[in-house]
């Protein structure tokens, strides 16, 4: 009596069913190895199971727990079972499955025959540990060693046998997949953990991550929600044949993953995004920035390539937002300034040149932290280089398509968009300057919680630091001395020459004082700008000899 009220027992053969792929052709055992089964039924009942010999124990529990009898209460439609077969000379084995409903038990069987099928040989038997991977291994037949040169893909995922590699140094995973499963084995240098995910950065996806723990396996799928080992999360998808050994100063882990899982699906069909990384504690802990990768994976064919590291798409955003905030910017800045007495046709299209090449290389400088780094919002370096790059288009825009025409008397609105223009340019530059030093010490600021920055690192910071505040000293030179060249000459005078003949006259106008020029028989103080913009329109002729005679 599976329930209190069972009545009836029926026959579970339709009802209950019984996935024993794992088994040699589904029928078959070798004595003393390990094999795992699925019981499904269309809704959830209680299960018995009892087995003629050997051990029974639920998938990834204790073999200490195993018997002959297991009773079970699955919170799921299916549950996972692991069958650890009798010695040699067992012979059939036969395995009831009890599934209880409220008023009625369902039961079924299914029976196991000692030995190869047909068309097998034995391979190898595994090297792993008794409590954890008792399968052995099977030779391929014929047309399963065709199929190796082609495809990743296997009827039956032996302990041993990987036809598909993917390695990074002293990193390695392997894996084997079938229409429904897929096996992997993951190896790493040294003791420690290690992970495998699937994702194109870390934050936001799922890996495995497993270690030896006293001689038995720990692994478990973990949703990534931060950089810290607080936000690295167990969840509950199912893993399988879970296995572990640390031989020859290397560690490697097995477990048996679906294809298709509430947490992530992987697409045999396509390449696959993925992530890795180890450590060297037996427990879940950070990781240093040379311990990671990812890849691009075809799990069918085996085909992959390595992907570029995060460093280096940081190094290129670091070098681009320089060039666009650092120096483009302030260039165009000091030109608008101080080149309109030396190119007074001329220094509005320079000027407007340059800001334009530094606001498309904040662009593209953004588009590729948006696209290439984990999280890029998340903090203040982050969230003022989007605002930084908004205010650079739309002061571009408002430079080109909104500028008022220059009128005497000046307008309002001329006037109004002349302090506009000049504040947000204030802004970009000083903001720009300020989040490349934000930039320059965001990887501390990001550092993993429990680990500490090693002293390369500390020394290549400081040195770009230092370098970005020479940088900074010296644009604050440069435009101090061409500020006191600029009231110099506004005081002594200065000469302009254009340079075009117009009429054959000699084009060259000299003043004695640039400042001041004589209207209706008085003297009258200009800003240097206008100056510069009226210089094109002067009376070309013989040079006169005093300001009064312009």
């Amino acid at each position: 009596r599976m329930e209190v009220g069972a009545r009836y027992m029926s026959d579970g053969s339709s009802y209950v069913t019984v996935d024993t792929t794992d088994f040699l052709a589904g029928t078959n055992y070798l004595s003393n190895q390990a094999y795992q089964f699925r019981v499904s039924t269309p809704s959830i009942h209680a299960h018995k199971l009892q087995v003629s010999a050997g051990r029974l124990l639920v998938s990834s529990g204790s073999s200490a727990d195993s018997s002959t009898c297991l009773n079970t209460y699955p919170e799921l439609l299916s549950k996972d079972y692991t069958w650890i077969a009798p010695g040699a000379g067992s012979g059939d084995v036969k395995l009831y499955i009890l599934a209880g409903t409220e008023d009625k038990v369902y039961v079924t069987s299914k029976t196991f025959s000692e030995g190869l099928p047909a068309g097998y040989t034995q391979a190898p038997t595994t090297t792993f540990s008794p409590t954890t991977d008792h399968r052995a291994t099977g030779a391929p037949t014929v047309a399963e060693a065709t199929e190796a040169k082609q495809s990743c893909k296997r009827d039956h995922l032996w302990a041993d046998e990987f036809p598909c590699t993917f390695s990074d140094g002293g990193y390695s995973v392997k894996w084997a997949y079938n229409d429904t499963m897929i096996y992997f084995e993951v190896s790493k240098n040294g003791g420690g953990w290690a992970g495998f995910g699937y994702g194109r950065q870390m934050v936001g996806s799922y890996a495995t991550i497993g270690w030896c723990s006293s001689g038995n396996p720990d692994i478990q799928e973990y949703y990534l929600g931060d950089k810290n080992t607080g936000s690295v999360n167990a969840v509950s998808t199912p893993l399988h044949r879970l296995s572990c050994r640390e031989t020859n100063g290397q560690t490697t882990i097995r477990y048996l993953r679906a294809l298709s899982a509430s947490t992530y699906s992987i697409d045999v069909t396509q390449s696959t995004q993925v992530i890795y990384a180890w450590g060297s504690q037996d427990s879940k802990s950070a990781h240093s920035d040379e311990n990671q990768g990812r890849a691009k994976i075809n799990f069918s064919t085996g085909e992959s390539s390595k992907e570029p590291e995060e460093e280096s798409f940081e190094t290129a955003h670091g070098a681009i937002m320089w060039v666009a905030f650092a120096l483009l910017l302030p260039t165009g800045i000091l030109i608008s300034r101080h080149a309109k007495s030396k190119l007074p046709s001329s220094w509005m299209y320079v000027h407007a040149g340059i800001q334009c090449i530094g606001m498309i290389l904040a662009i593209a400088g953004m588009a590729l932290a948006l696209d290439k780094f984990d999280e890029p919002l998340e903090n203040t370096h982050g969230k003022l280089g989007v605002a930084l790059v908004t205010f650079f288009m739309a002061q571009a825009l408002a430079g080109s398509l909104l500028r008022p025409e220059k009128t005497n008397p000046k307008e309002l609105k001329r006037s109004l968009w002349e302090y506009g223009h000049k504040i947000v340019g204030a802004f970009l530059l000083i903001g720009g300057i300020a989040n490349v030093f934000l930039g320059l010490n965001y990887h501390v600021d990001n550092e993993e919680e429990d680990m500490e920055e090693d002293d390369d690192e500390e020394k290549d910071r400081k040195t770009r630091t230092t370098l970005m505040a020479i940088w900074v000293v010296v644009l604050f030179l440069l435009a101090a001395i061409l500020e006191y060249f600029c009231q110099c000459r506004n005081k002594k005078g200065f000469a302009f020459e254009p340079q075009e003949n117009v009429g054959g006259l000699e084009p060259s106008v000299a003043m004695a004082e640039a400042s001041s020029v004589v209207e209706d028989g008085e003297s009258k103080v200009v800003d240097e700008s206008e100056f510069g913009e009226m210089g094109s329109t002067m009376v070309i002729g013989e040079r006169p000899q005093k300001a009064s005679e312009i």
